[in-house]
């Protein structure tokens, strides 16, 4: 198996070296998208769609998946290899600025299509600097961060990107079978933008407090109601949701209560469902109100 040589640490590197990466990076990026767009052109791809638009990245990432996922027999240098070039090929090949930083991407990758990934990672940042002109380029800043002194491209108020986010993103979706759902550019660049209704929802959503449970009405023969509990509620107060049922149960104005399954308690009752979630709110809070009862 070809081993990766050892990858150079953007993050470890000394300020002065990783701010001298960054400037060349930035420096280069006009020449490098003209010799992408040139080989893009020289290979057939649909170079003359090609305006920085968004709606630009859909026949570039379909061009570009066909023409360079690997197949089962060689199929010529500009496809993915099936294995991981040698380190050594990769060098004698004029490797991307970024090999020694991620040599393992650039082996899988191999060195016709690391650099082609290079060139379409330019255009991708160039379509978001389009869609948003007052972006701009950065150093990573936040020793917590991974990004840490890597070239990162903000957008205000959408946050930032890493230079080699879109790399990985060809490199899975090269990779095909392995990777079922490989993002596709138009929708990252979409979601990151918050152009995406149904991302926004989602991330609303998922910023909100954590709801430990909901009451619902239910259409069944045996029970009215049902108090379902989130799955990470469940698994870490699985003994406060099992009292609950019990109280329940023991309660008034309650003919059943059945603890179905660790996230799921079903009542019959004859109360309506504001009147059950008041007497679930009330059991439910017994539990933070008791410093005696374990854990």
């Amino acid at each position: 198996m070809t081993e990766a040589p050892k990858a150079i640490s953007l993050y470890d590197l000394p300020a002065a070296e990783a701010r001298a990466v960054f400037e060349r990076y930035v420096a280069g990026q006009q020449e490098r998208l003209a010799g992408f767009l040139a080989e893009v052109r020289r290979r057939g791809g649909p170079v003359e769609r090609l305006d920085y638009s968004i709606e630009s990245l859909d026949p570039l990432w379909s061009w570009f998946i066909a023409e360079h996922r690997p197949r089962r027999w060689f199929a010529g240098p500009h496809r993915m290899s099936r294995s991981p070039i040698a380190d050594a090929v990769m060098r004698s090949s004029e490797p991307p600025w970024w090999y020694d930083h991620h040599p393992q991407f650039g082996q899988e990758l191999g060195p016709y299509v690391a650099r082609l990934v290079t060139g379409l990672a330019d255009y991708l940042f160039a379509c978001a600097l389009r869609a948003r002109p007052a972006s701009r380029w950065a150093l990573g800043k936040g020793w917590s961060m991974g990004h840490f002194q890597h070239p990162v491209f903000e957008i205000e108020g959408r946050g930032e990107r890493d230079y080699g986010t879109p790399i990985v993103m060809a490199l899975r979706g090269l990779r095909g079978a392995r990777n079922p759902e490989p993002v596709e550019p138009r929708r990252w660049l979409e979601q990151w933008l918050g152009m995406d209704p149904a991302w926004e929802a989602e991330m609303e959503r998922l910023s909100r407090p954590l709801v430990a449970y909901a009451v619902q009405a239910i259409d069944d023969p045996t029970f009215t109601h049902q108090v379902s509990f989130d799955d990470v509620v469940a698994h870490r107060q699985e003994r406060r949701v099992a009292r609950l049922a019990e109280r329940l149960a023991a309660g008034p104005f309650i003919d059943e209560a059945v603890h179905e399954d660790r996230e799921v308690i079903l009542v019959r009752t004859r109360l309506s469902t504001a009147e059950l979630e008041a007497i679930v709110a009330d059991a439910w809070k017994r539990r933070a109100r008791s410093h005696a009862e374990p854990t």
